[in-house]
């Protein structure tokens, strides 16, 4: 068990199949984060310019997640065919 445990993080596509999972915490956090020091007036607002970063970093994440679900669906017969076609 544990030599294929490593044997996963030999493969490149392994680490690009976790970068969701860790943009996932990250915007969690940093959301929770944000909230607690505007709640706490810490700081005020915060600037337009790192809102957008975070929106920008949110949608990567999200067409990510979507790469994800659609190689899941591959899987059935039922949306297999749709999910190759559109691929």
């Amino acid at each position: 068990m544990k030599a294929r445990g490593c044997k996963y993080f030999q493969d490149y596509i392994n680490y690009i199949d976790m970068i969701p999972l860790f943009l996932m915490i990250a915007m969690t956090s940093w959301t929770i984060i944000d909230a607690i020091l505007v709640a706490l007036d810490k700081i005020e607002v915060e600037a337009y310019e790192v809102l957008a970063i975070r929106d920008y970093i949110q949608s990567v994440n999200a067409v990510l997640m979507w790469y994800k679900f659609a190689y899941f669906l591959r899987v059935t017969n039922e949306t297999g065919w749709l999910i190759r076609m559109i691929s």
